[in-house]
């Protein structure tokens, strides 16, 4: 089973540094399992950033794609096509903030291979510098966004990438980060 999980990279290197650690760190375990991930992250800095910021040794691919707030669809697709020529069995989105446990990579691998095409969180807990944990309850009833998932930790199967040409974000428009 082959797990994809794709980020994009932008600054705050203390911040970026530990995640690529988090994920960095879990590859071992879950291949010892059978269970192959695949990291991609779309970086915009260079090599000097990513020298600072890679683990060692480092499981990353890195591809570089140029950061436009506007147009930040064309660079998760980046990751994304980068992601594909890997072949995974499902992806994982998640943005260079969102940390997961590697129970919930084995949960969702478990999923594809039971054919589930798409998940994703209805509610999570974040943290926040001055404010501490909270608990975000989803989008409001009533809202067109209501019942929908986050972006962050969003999981794909490769037969509904396929469906949509590896393509999420159709002419690298997203109205926001989860859009």
């Amino acid at each position: 089973m082959r797990v994809g999980l794709r980020t994009a990279l932008w600054r705050r290197e203390d911040l970026t540094r530990r995640f690529l650690a988090h994920y960095n760190g879990m590859t071992d375990e879950l291949e010892a399992e059978g269970i192959n991930l695949v990291l991609v992250a779309v970086e915009s800095e260079g090599p000097a950033y990513l020298e600072r910021v890679a683990p060692d040794p480092c499981h990353w691919h890195f591809v570089w794609h140029r950061n436009l707030p506007w147009r930040l669809g064309e660079k998760m697709r980046a990751g994304l096509s980068f992601l594909r020529s890997f072949a995974p069995d499902c992806v994982l989105n998640l943005g260079s903030d969102d940390f997961v446990g590697i129970d919930t990579v084995r949960r969702l691998a478990g999923m594809a291979r039971r054919g589930v095409d798409f998940t994703g969180y209805h509610e999570f807990y974040y943290a926040h510098a001055q404010h501490g944990m909270k608990l975000w309850p989803g989008y409001p009833a009533g809202t067109p966004r209501e019942g929908e998932p986050i972006g962050a930790g969003r999981f794909y199967s490769s037969d509904l990438l396929d469906t949509l040409g590896w393509d999420l974000w159709v002419e690298g428009r997203v109205g926001s980060m989860d859009g």
